[in-house]
């Protein structure tokens, strides 16, 4: 776990939304994706939704070590393949 990214939960109950994307490395809708399924849990305060920090933490502590999107070659779809010896020429 990233603890530069983690130190700016300290001391907070909750965060918005956008924080809770700063931490995780993700975009809003990723995190707005992961309160639908339930994978964070949320407050109101008022108006405003935020994400409970225990939650942010217990989600990077439960995927720690799984391969991010930009770890997996072709953004998690087939592994990448070593261009053919004959590619460069058949190219010209």
């Amino acid at each position: 776990m990233d603890d530069v990214a983690t130190d700016e939960l300290e001391g907070m109950l909750c965060v918005r939304k956008l924080t809770a994307a700063r931490v995780l490395d993700v975009s809003l809708r990723t995190v707005e994706r992961l309160i639908e399924a339930g994978e964070l849990q949320t407050t109101r305060v008022g108006d405003s939704t935020r994400v409970l920090s225990a939650n942010i933490l217990a989600y990077l502590r439960a995927n720690a070590g799984r391969p991010t999107r930009r770890q997996v070659p072709n953004g998690g779809g087939e592994p990448c393949k070593p261009p053919d010896e004959g590619s460069a020429e058949r190219a010209r």
